[in-house]
């Protein structure tokens, strides 16, 4: 891929990444936005049939294999959509 060949002389602990999701809430009264970051690095290849994007290559904090490669229930747990709904979530549960 274009992004590991562009890495290719960055050693892992240089491959710090992040994916990002921010969520809003909007109604007439209010305008609230719920963020989740899903912290990892870029790996050195490319891993993994599961997922989509960069998923192949993202490695998430905590973990030796990519997002590709981990179980989808697993992944949904953790990931940034899953941070930010849960955030979101929480909210309207507590302001409901």
């Amino acid at each position: 891929s274009l992004l590991l060949a562009q890495l290719q002389d960055i050693p892992v602990e240089h491959r710090g990444a992040a994916f990002v999701c921010t969520v809003a809430l909007v109604s007439e009264e209010l305008e609230l936005s719920f963020t989740g970051i899903w912290s990892g690095h870029i790996a050195l290849e490319a891993a993994g049939e599961g997922g989509f994007g960069y998923d192949p290559v993202f490695v998430p904090e905590g973990f030796s294999m990519t997002a590709a490669e981990l179980d989808p229930e697993v992944k949904n747990s953790m990931s940034h959509r899953f941070l930010a709904m849960q955030q979101m979530a929480a909210y309207l549960e507590k302001n409901a």
